[in-house]
């Protein structure tokens, strides 16, 4: 399961976007007690394609999002590892 920042950073997609995809019905994810959200990877990459390095969105900052990205990326894959 992702969060919202995980899912954007993994799309390349603003937190924004994803909320919006969640409110629309575009993406599901569970809502918790605290109102964070958990996404499923397998949402996102129906919702948005399989993710790749094309789509990295770099902070606006200048501050490098290579290792969350990364760790992002890396919970899409255990979870598709997993179903596989």
């Amino acid at each position: 399961m992702l969060t919202l920042s995980q899912a954007a950073k993994a799309t390349g997609k603003s937190k924004s976007v994803i909320s919006h995809a969640l409110k629309t019905g575009k993406i599901e994810g569970n809502k918790n007690a605290d109102g964070t959200y958990e996404i499923e990877p397998n949402q996102l990459m129906a919702a948005f394609g399989e993710p790749s390095e094309k789509n990295a969105k770099p902070k606006q900052s200048g501050v490098s999002t290579d290792s969350e990205r990364q760790n992002a990326l890396q919970i899409i894959a255990d979870e598709r590892a997993e179903t596989i």
